[in-house]
């Protein structure tokens, strides 16, 4: 049989070896959570080195842009025109001429925008100012020269409602306003 002596060496000896067991598990875990969080801590640096940091005045700039040209899409849209010119008693041939000349003057106040915006965007929005004169031009064509102005925006209005994908001014907006919102995100 034991001793006294010897049980309580036997204990302390078991005890120790279960003080240093505990001592290595939470010291592993210990090691374990800091290695982590440093690998985790190194990965989000290494990212946020990659992206190039935010500049804030340069982003007020293109944001001012994307309004212009927003601006732009919705004052050009066929209905604003004939809404923004259309006199009683005007021929078709003056107020083509008054819609023309609106998005011509209209896009060459934007046109610096360009520089502010994606390539796509301007492609686009360069297109609105295309399709929207030929559109005027291919209306008023049909018509005779002396033709009220009544007459040619009930076809232009005809016209682009009978297709709402006859004008892309909803898609520029769409597109301007996602681009946007990125900025802002």
């Amino acid at each position: 049989m034991h001793t006294a002596k010897q049980v309580t060496t036997y204990l302390s000896v078991m005890d120790f070896t279960h003080l240093e067991v505990t001592l290595a598990i939470f010291l592993a875990v210990v090691l374990a959570v800091f290695a982590f969080y440093f690998f985790q801590t190194q990965r989000i640096m290494k990212k946020l080195r990659q992206t190039p940091p935010r500049n804030a005045e340069a982003d007020k700039l293109k944001i001012a842009a994307y309004e212009r040209l927003t601006l732009f899409a919705e004052r050009n849209k066929i209905d604003n025109l004939i809404n923004r010119f259309y006199q009683p008693g005007m021929d078709t041939q003056t107020m083509r001429q008054l819609m023309l000349q609106s998005i011509r003057e209209e896009f060459d106040h934007n046109v610096t925008q360009q520089l502010y915006v994606k390539a796509p965007i301007w492609d686009a929005v360069s297109k609105i100012k295309e399709q929207n004169m030929f559109i005027i031009n291919q209306v008023a064509a049909m018509l005779p020269g002396d033709a009220p102005a009544m007459e040619f925006n009930k076809q232009l209005i005809q016209l682009i409602h009978q297709n709402e994908n006859t004008t892309m001014n909803k898609v520029v907006l769409e597109a301007l306003q996602f681009e946007v919102q990125q900025l802002m995100n």
